[in-house]
C-alpha cells in the first residue's frame, strides 16, 4: 500500500519529458524560462492548473519543443504513466462515475461498452427525455408503439408526430428509446 509520499512522487510522462503525474492525478511541469532564450526544462516541478472541460473532465496544456501545444486529458497521462500505453479501440473508464476524480486508482482502460455500461451504473446516461434533442417523450413512445402494433404505418406515424420515418423505425425496433418498456395493466 503506497504512503503519502508515494502519491506525492511526480512520475515523468515517456513521451513528454518535461511533464508529469503523481498518483492523486495531478499534473505537474518543469519547464523554466531562461531569460530571452526559449524555455528548458528545470529541475523544479511546478503544480499546473487544469481547465475543467464542459463535461467535467480535467485537461492541461502540453507544449514538447519543436510542437504546438496540445490539450490533454489528465486521466490519460495518469493511466499511461502508471497502466500502460492505451491499447488500440480501448478508452478511460473512471471507475466511480466521477470524471474529475483522476486519481491512479480510481482509472482503467477498457472497451467502449464497458465504458457505456458504467456511465449506465453512475446514472450519466443521456437518454430519453434527457437528451436536449429528444422529440418525443416516453409515453409517446409506447404510444407510436401501440399504434404501429395495430396496423398504422411508419408514414402517418412519423407526420402525425412530426418526426422522421427512420426515427419511427428506430423507435419500433428498439435501436432508441430501448429503455422504455410497455406498460402493463
Amino acid at each position: 500500500m503506497p504512503g503519502w509520499k508515494d502519491e506525492m512522487k511526480v512520475t515523468v510522462l515517456k513521451n513528454h519529458p518535461a511533464y508529469g503525474v503523481t498518483r492523486d492525478g495531478r499534473a505537474w511541469s518543469r519547464w523554466k524560462k531562461n531569460g530571452r532564450k526559449k524555455a528548458m526544462i528545470g529541475k523544479r516541478w511546478k503544480l499546473m492548473k487544469p481547465v475543467k472541460r464542459t463535461i467535467g473532465y480535467l485537461m492541461v496544456t502540453i507544449s514538447d519543443v519543436g510542437r504546438k501545444p496540445r490539450g490533454i486529458y489528465i486521466h490519460s497521462l495518469v493511466l499511461e504513466a502508471f497502466k500502460c500505453p492505451r491499447p488500440d479501440g480501448f478508452v478511460s473508464r473512471h471507475l466511480n462515475g466521477r470524471c474529475g476524480d483522476n486519481r491512479n486508482r480510481n482509472l482503467k482502460w477498457g472497451t467502449p461498452v464497458e465504458n457505456a455500461q458504467d456511465k449506465r451504473k453512475h446514472g450519466k446516461m443521456v437518454c430519453g427525455v434527457q437528451c436536449h434533442s429528444a422529440k418525443v417523450n416516453e409515453e409517446k413512445v409506447r404510444l407510436i408503439r401501440r399504434l404501429w402494433r395495430n396496423g398504422v404505418s411508419q408514414d402517418t406515424l412519423a407526420q402525425q408526430f412530426g418526426i422522421g420515418q427512420s426515427s419511427i423505425s428506430k423507435i419500433i425496433r428498439r435501436k432508441s428509446w430501448r429503455h422504455v418498456r410497455a406498460v402493463r395493466n
